[in-house]
């Protein structure tokens, strides 16, 4: 009887012991990735709205997934992938989207690391670069020649008119870089985390650049623009107006940098230095009167700030209902340490004003 209850309570045993192992050790494959949908607004055709590969699932191990998205679910068309479906996701290594889709969201991709290759099937007609923002490995992205919207080459997406340039690959490999003649804008997101590029060359043809569209290119010495450019010109690789009183964008993000200003500048944009990390030093020339909202946001490398003019500057918040203006009192602005700590902390979601 003692050998019965024995042999029991150790089968008892090595079975909890393989349930827990097959719970916590579960492999997942491309047949495990499932969908979440939502019928568009007129009902005929379905969204794809999440996926279970999107972030991560605690507890279970996925090998990388080749995803196919259906063409129909419920017998009616998938159209669209919709907002952050596969966000975050570092399983997913290849996806083929059929042709029904006819609109790629903000973020539908954004920071799937892994994704190498896409293609972009003639019924898109919404797309940008947002949609694959963070794809740090995407080296190769095409469009399908039926495409009535889009088209590409060299893995470069623009508009089918060659105007609006969508989408660069982050991961192609090219060191530089010269935008076609003939485009005239630079999309939203279209250069953030190309790691390979060094040097981009903007033709006089481009008349709008969000501030965007040039992020987290750590190899990026620098933008050269065309001197005929009328809205814009280049000052040691970073962005001015064309008149050099606007400072609107700082590029060259590849190495430790003090930015020296031009005195022709009189504005420092919004969000004109956001996130760049190798900015260590900046002077503010005595001519300048504006700083825009979070022109200094998170260069958290700034460790000295020089205004040639320290006195008669407000700070303005941008956010909150009830807050009021700071008067910088006299002697406030001479620290140059102290001025870097207001311009990247104590008063980063604030517009400065120069009264003086």
């Amino acid at each position: 009887m003692k050998h019965v209850i024995r042999i029991l309570t150790l089968i008892l045993v090595i079975s909890t012991l393989t349930g827990l192992c097959a719970c916590y050790r579960r492999v997942k494959d491309s047949s495990d990735v499932w969908f979440d949908y939502e019928l568009n607004e007129d009902r005929t055709g379905y969204e794809i709205t999440g996926s279970n590969i999107a972030g991560e699932e605690p507890g279970v191990i996925w090998q990388m997934v080749d995803v196919v998205i259906p063409s129909e679910y419920r017998g009616k068309p998938v159209t669209k992938i919709g907002y952050e479906a596969f966000k975050n996701s570092r399983i997913l290594a290849s996806v083929t989207i059929p042709d029904t889709v006819e609109g790629i969201v903000a973020d539908a991709f954004a920071n799937c690391t892994a994704l190498t290759e896409v293609h972009i099937p003639g019924s898109v007609q919404q797309f940008g670069g947002w949609a694959f923002a963070g794809c740090t490995s995407l080296s190769k992205i095409t469009v399908d020649s039926s495409n009535m919207y889009f088209t590409s080459k060299d893995n470069v997406v623009y508009t089918k008119d060659g105007a609006e340039l969508v989408l660069y690959a982050p991961a192609k490999k090219d060191t530089r870089f010269e935008i076609p003649r003939g485009v005239t804008s630079i999309n939203r997101y279209s250069f953030r985390h190309c790691i390979y590029l060094e040097d981009l060359i903007i033709p006089d043809t481009v008349t709008d650049i969000s501030y965007e569209s040039i992020m987290f290119c750590t190899a990026l010495r620098g933008v050269d623009i065309s001197k005929n450019n009328p809205e814009y010109q280049s000052i040691d690789g970073n962005l001015y107006s064309k008149d050099g009183r606007k400072f609107l964008r700082f590029y060259a993000d590849n190495k430790p940098t003090a930015l020296v200003l031009p005195d022709s500048v009189t504005t420092i944009e919004s969000l004109a230095a956001y996130y760049c990390r190798n900015l260590t030093e900046v002077t503010i020339p005595s001519n300048l009167i504006y700083i825009g909202d979070g022109a200094f946001s998170q260069c958290t490398n700034l460790k000295k700030a020089t205004f040639e003019n320290p006195f008669g500057w407000k700070v303005i918040p941008t956010h909150g209902k009830f807050s009021s203006a700071i008067d910088l009192k006299s002697g406030d602005l001479m620290s140059p340490e102290k001025n870097a700590k207001y311009l990247t902390h104590d008063y980063n979601n604030y517009e400065w004003e120069c009264t003086d």
